[in-house]
């Protein structure tokens, strides 16, 4: 199912060249699909039980294939209260977030959805081990959260555990095979900090054929690390 390019709120660069396109690419990895795509994943399924069970379906996005699980009633208030939070979330207002977060999950302490994002908050506030506790939290209740270890591949990943955050995104594509976010962040992953450029051009790719459009910044960076790989290759082949 090809994913929607609303969902990447990034920058892009204004002239194709190699060298702008990496410093595109190291700029963006702070903000590399953070808070406003997974609350968007997040609205219609993370009010679901943790015992809920999900059937992984080819192609489906994460949002998809928990909206498959079946959800105990919820009551209109606690939703309200949680669009609420999402809506703080996007609008960066954090202590609002945080405080209704807290509220629900304190209501209903087995949905995972408020726990993600009182995740979210504490990674964009600097609070990196509550963070992944609340992520961890989340996860605990529902093992088949793509897009709950997404959001840990990013926090392992500006935590500096890179093995870590390699883990996470795996999982979550593990998940969901066709979970374009996770596709583009790991390959940022294998491009920059593990330095592995021929598989960080294969999630670029995968990522790039998830989308309606092509990703014209993700274009930059493959045109690239092609090059990058044939200079290697011509040496390779030079060498006595």
């Amino acid at each position: 199912m090809p994913v929607s390019k609303n969902w990447r709120p990034c920058c892009r660069c204004a002239t194709p060249s190699p060298r702008r396109a990496r410093r595109s690419l190291k700029s963006s990895t702070d903000r590399i699909q953070r808070l406003y795509p997974a609350a968007l994943v997040l609205l219609g399924a993370s009010l679901l039980p943790a015992c809920s069970q999900v059937q992984v379906v080819p192609g489906a996005r994460p949002g998809d294939q928990e909206r498959q699980a079946r959800a105990v009633p919820v009551s209109a208030a606690v939703e309200r209260r949680f669009r609420e939070a999402l809506a703080f979330i996007a609008a960066e207002e954090y202590s609002r977030a945080e405080a209704l977060l807290r509220d629900i999950i304190a209501a209903s302490p087995g949905l995972a959805g408020p726990h993600l994002n009182l995740g979210m908050v504490y990674a964009a506030t600097g609070r990196d081990e509550q963070a992944r506790q609340a992520y961890a939290r989340a996860i605990a209740l529902r093992p088949g959260h793509a897009a709950a270890y997404n959001e840990l591949g990013i926090l392992y990943r500006r935590m500096g555990e890179f093995a870590k955050a390699r883990d996470a995104y795996q999982q979550a594509l593990r998940i969901a095979p066709d979970y374009a976010l996770a596709h583009r962040n790991l390959g940022i992953l294998f491009d920059l900090y593990l330095r592995e450029p021929g598989r960080a051009l294969s999630h670029y790719r995968r990522y790039q054929a998830l989308l309606q459009q092509p990703d014209r910044e993700v274009t930059l960076w493959i045109t690239e690390l092609d090059k990058r790989l044939a200079r290697a290759r011509k040496i390779a082949r030079s060498a006595p």
